[in-house]
């Protein structure tokens, strides 16, 4: 979650030992993960939803946990994104490119197997009668 893997994991990626630990509750915290953010995941993961951080105090009980000290929520919405700055960035580069090649067509693509009617079996369109919910 914080540091990019699950809370439950297990090395050989055995499941049973991954739905052990979720029963148990018992996720994995890698040494390098603060204090702080292990008790902010403990809190979000409570066996019972009631317990959870944000039941009881809503998003400011969240909000003030001790991970997000460093937050200043009151002027947080007029930062700039680095994702913002980066994408405005990457499309004023793209934009100076011509690019002449046109668009692939679905028919043109390698993993489009040609179909009659270009129809997929077992698949019921719009206006041919079943719906979705008829077949259930």
């Amino acid at each position: 979650m914080i540091n990019g893997n699950p809370p439950f994991h297990d090395p050989q990626r055995r499941v049973e030992m991954i739905t052990k630990q979720i029963l148990l509750n018992d996720p994995n915290y890698p040494k390098t993960m603060s204090p702080a953010a292990c008790d902010l995941i403990q809190k979000l993961l409570k066996n019972d939803p009631k317990e959870r951080i944000g039941v009881k105090g809503g998003y400011d009980e969240i909000k003030n946990h001790p991970f997000f000290n460093s937050i200043s929520w009151d002027v947080i919405h007029l930062q700039v994104s680095p994702l913002k700055t980066f994408a405005e960035k990457s499309n004023l580069k793209n934009s100076t490119r011509v690019v002449n090649q046109p668009p692939q067509t679905l028919e043109d693509t390698p993993c489009n197997p040609q179909m009659p009617n270009g129809k997929i079996d077992g698949i019921t369109y719009l206006g041919e009668g079943e719906t979705f919910n008829s077949k259930i």
